[in-house]
């Protein structure tokens, strides 16, 4: 819906809102630096009794390669579309009136706010992933 707005009622290009290719070699790096630490990170957390309530959200992903493949793909279709609104719409869309930092600070609140009724420290996490993927994007200019 953001990028229909965009398109449609604002007139502008998808690419002033992040959707385009970053600088290669800063994200080679930022990927080689932080896949790992992420992964890492996540080992605690799958053992959280409460995170693996309600993870995954498709409780019979794990069934079948086929029915696994496929929740991966609508799943990663669905954090396309949670990182365009956060990161692309709002982001993108406030930096000329409020700058770099305030729009990285204000994607931050609702995104933290749609975690509510995860697990505490899912929650948590929100706010630092989303402070550092805001200013990822500020950096590389692309989501």
């Amino acid at each position: 819906m953001p990028a229909l707005f965009i398109k449609l009622v604002f007139k502008e290009k998808l690419s002033n809102y992040g959707v385009r290719f970053a600088d290669g070699k800063f994200g080679a790096i930022v990927i080689l630096i932080a896949f790992p630490i992420i992964m890492l990170s996540m080992i605690p957390v799958s053992h959280d009794p409460q995170y693996q309530a309600l993870n995954p959200m498709y409780q019979d992903a794990g069934k079948s390669i086929p029915v696994f493949i496929l929740y991966a793909l609508i799943y990663g279709l669905y954090y396309i579309g949670w990182e365009f609104f956060f990161r692309g719409f709002m982001l993108f869309g406030l930096r000329e009136k409020l700058g770099d930092v305030f729009t990285v600070l204000i994607q931050v609140f609702p995104s933290c706010i749609a975690h509510i009724g995860r697990p505490e420290g899912e929650m948590i996490s929100s706010i630092l992933a989303g402070l550092a993927f805001g200013f990822l994007a500020h950096r590389s200019r692309t989501l």
